[in-house]
C-alpha cells in the first residue's frame, strides 16, 4: 500500500517513514517481496546508492482483493465492539498517542507528525470507505460476474 500510494521515487526510506518502522525492517520486507515477485528495485536515480521500488504487474492485480480483505478482517475484529465501544477505543488510543507525544516533547517533529498523522488519517478513512463497501455482500460478484476492480 505505501509503495502504490506514496510519490514517485519511493524509496525504502519512504516506506519505512509512512509504515514508522524501522528501514532495516522494512528493507527485509521488500527482499521478500522482492523473491515473491510482487516489487522490484531499481537504482536509476541520480543518486546510484539509492533505490527506486516499484510495484510488478502481480503486485498490481493482488493489491485490491488484499485492501478488501484487510478491511474484511479488521471489520471481523471489531465486530464483537458497539459503536460505543469502537468510539471509546478510538478516544483511549488517541489519549496514549498524545501522552506519546508529551513524552516525545512539544517541538516541530511532534508537530510534523501531528500534521501528517491527520493527512494520513483523512486519507486512509476515504480508502477505506472505498473498500469497505467491495466488501459488502451486494458488491461481491455472484457466479458467472466478473469481480470489480479500481
Amino acid at each position: 500500500m505505501a509503495i502504490k500510494h506514496i510519490e514517485d521515487p519511493v524509496k525504502v526510506t519512504d516506506v519505512a517513514r509512512w509504515l514508522d518502522r524501522s528501514v532495516n525492517s522494512v528493507s527485509m520486507i521488500i527482499d521478500r517481496m522482492v523473491k515473491v515477485g510482487l516489487v522490484i528495485r531499481r537504482r536509476d536515480l541520480p543518486d546510484r546508492r539509492a533505490v527506486r521500488l516499484t510495484m510488478t504487474s502481480k503486485a498490481k492485480e493482488a493489491f485490491v482483493p488484499a485492501t478488501i480483505a484487510g478491511w474484511e478482517l479488521i471489520q471481523e475484529i471489531l465486530s464483537s465492539l458497539s459503536d460505543e465501544d469502537i468510539l471509546t477505543l478510538s478516544r483511549l488510543l488517541e489519549v496514549l498517542r498524545d501522552k506519546t507525544y508529551d513524552y516525545l516533547g512539544s517541538g516541530e517533529v511532534v508537530e510534523k507528525v501531528k500534521i501528517d498523522e491527520a493527512e494520513n488519517m483523512a486519507w486512509f478513512m476515504k480508502q477505506a470507505a472505498k473498500y469497505s463497501s467491495l466488501s459488502t455482500p451486494e458488491a461481491k460478484p455472484q457466479g458467472g460476474e466478473k469481480e470489480k476492480t479500481i
